[in-house]
């Protein structure tokens, strides 16, 4: 896969040097002051994702914006542990060390061998999480059912639930959400983070995909199309309102069996710091503006015109 260099990365090595008290080139000065661990982890995240493969829209997706479900963002109101700010139908959550999660909500969509999710998010100025976290995406980890914590039954095996927090895929299970990496004054890294399966085992996902801006609002698109059970031919696509497409892989083995259970059946909320290093300091502050799935590729132009509306209010 041919890879592209962010046109922001140079720029930014330049600003962490001088945040991080780093001389000329990037090299420490004889008597350099101290700095703390988490802006140098920060920087190198950032510099990972901020190289990005060059992406194309897939054969099989198809451009269909037909509504399948909209997420407003209401719906984190109902999470007491995690408490949010709401005003004009946009969630706001700032968080404090040691807490690592802003806002979770799994939601329940109708089942689909395809979809699209349109995310609006704006991290704020003093967004500064450390190295790594993960945003919203699809996923199909059997907890968007009711009772969560009831196995699914295929056949007369029980599978529970699976495809996240280090729990391998089963073959029925697995889950697509997305990744940030490290930031920088006005821009924050973005990564693929999936669990899928393959024939010979298990394994979970870390692929660049460049950066979103901080301090405004923004929105991504991510894409997937379901595997023939067995077969590692199923999709991942993401967009973004800034660069456009910015990933495409077409080998993903999702699942392994061919039932019902196996779909894209969740569209999981989940913001939160973790799964790297956190740091000492405050997380800052994420706004979440809702999200739409769709059958297929939605209307950019539609999606940039929300993202304006939110900007102007």
């Amino acid at each position: 896969m041919v890879l592209i260099l962010d046109s922001r990365l140079a720029a930014a090595r330049s600003a962490l040097a001088k945040q991080m008290g780093l001389g000329q080139g990037g090299r420490q000065p004889p008597k350099p002051t101290a700095v703390k661990r988490a802006p140098r982890k920060a920087a190198r995240a950032y510099e990972r994702d901020a190289i990005a493969p060059s992406g194309r829209v897939p054969a099989w997706l198809d451009s269909d914006p037909t509504v399948v479900q909209k997420v407003d963002a209401a719906v984190l109101e109902e999470d007491s542990n995690h408490p949010v700010t709401m005003k004009d139908g946009v969630a706001t959550a700032s968080l404090e060390h040691p807490k690592l999660t802003w806002m979770s909500k799994m939601v329940a969509i109708p089942a689909q061998s395809k979809a699209c999710v349109t995310v609006y998010i704006k991290f704020h100025d003093d967004f500064k999480p450390g190295d790594g976290g993960k945003l919203p995406g699809l996923s199909n980890t059997g907890m968007g059912k009711v009772p969560r914590a009831a196995p699914e039954i295929i056949d007369g095996k029980k599978y529970s639930n699976s495809a996240w927090g280090g729990r391998k895929p089963d073959g029925v299970h697995w889950s697509a959400r997305t990744g940030y990496g490290g930031w920088t004054d006005d821009r924050v890294s973005i990564h693929t983070y999936f669990y899928a399966n393959t024939l010979d085992g298990h394994f979970r996902s870390s692929q660049p995909m460049g950066s979103l801006k901080k301090g405004s609002w923004t929105a991504y698109v991510e894409c997937l199309k379901m595997n023939t059970p067995g077969k590692a031919d199923g999709g991942l696509f993401y967009e973004t309102v800034e660069d456009g497409p910015v990933y495409s892989r077409n080998d993903i083995p999702w699942r392994e069996i061919d039932a019902p259970e196996t779909m894209i059946r969740e569209m999981w909320i989940d913001i939160f710091c973790g799964g790297t290093n956190c740091g000492p300091n405050p997380r800052g502050t994420i706004s979440f503006g809702g999200a739409v799935v769709t059958k297929g590729r939605p209307d950019m132009k539609a999606i940039k015109a929300e993202v304006a509306r939110l900007n102007a209010q």
